[in-house]
């Protein structure tokens, strides 16, 4: 008896650390799977909206304000209205709007405060992650200096076919470009989102009608 004890004690002394390396090593299997499951559906399969479409019209709007409101039918009631020869713009705290023809109606808008809803409900300070993922498709990295494209209609996926947009860099800041179909009088419907590089938040939105392909890139 008193010889089996203190090997008895002996054995005691040496599982502790068995079980706790043994412990160590499933928590850290664990923590690697978890790893790997994240980078596989943030990197491989990136996070997107059920709402996820391209850019059209129905996204021309600033909070509850749609894009071919007239004056008279717009929920908002400006600050200043400044009258120009060939449009008129309501002044709003953080946003402006352009009204043209007869009678005048919503044909662009820009917007500089968080307080007002823009395309696919971004707001200005939102990040560059909330616009991606609001969009049909998204690309693997997106980093400044090269120009990306997001989607397109293109069959290929090569060419800028609309509706289609382009992730750029302009003037030492990321550029979002989306573009849509032409509509009936040959314009195209555009939104840009102007991005801070260091820390990929959006500082400028605008939305409006051109007659070229806005943000093409060659």
């Amino acid at each position: 008896m008193h010889r089996s004890q203190p090997r008895r004690r002996r054995y005691r002394r040496q599982r502790k650390p068995l079980l706790l390396w043994g412990g160590l090593a499933v928590l850290s299997a664990a923590v690697m799977c978890v790893a790997l499951w994240l980078l596989f559906t943030r990197v491989l399969h990136p996070a997107a909206s059920g709402d996820a479409h391209a850019f059209g019209t129905r996204d021309m709007v600033v909070g509850a304000a749609c894009v071919g409101m007239t004056a008279e039918q717009l929920p908002l009631q400006p600050l200043s209205i400044v009258n120009q020869p060939h449009q008129t713009l309501w002044m709003l705290d953080g946003a402006t709007l352009t009204l043209t023809g007869k009678p005048p109606a919503l044909s662009a808008a820009t917007m500089q405060s968080s307080a007002w809803a823009g395309p696919m409900g971004v707001r200005v300070g939102d990040t560059l992650d909330t616009l991606l993922a609001r969009l049909p498709v998204q690309p693997l990295e997106a980093e400044a200096g090269d120009d990306n494209l997001l989607y397109t209609a293109d069959a290929q996926g090569a060419a800028q076919v609309p509706p289609y947009g382009v992730l750029s860099v302009e003037s030492g800041q990321l550029m979002a470009t989306l573009v849509a179909a032409p509509n009936d009088q040959d314009a195209y419907p555009y939104a840009s989102f102007a991005i801070d590089p260091d820390d990929n938040r959006i500082t400028h939105i605008a939305w409006g009608f051109s007659t070229m392909v806005p943000g093409s890139v060659e």
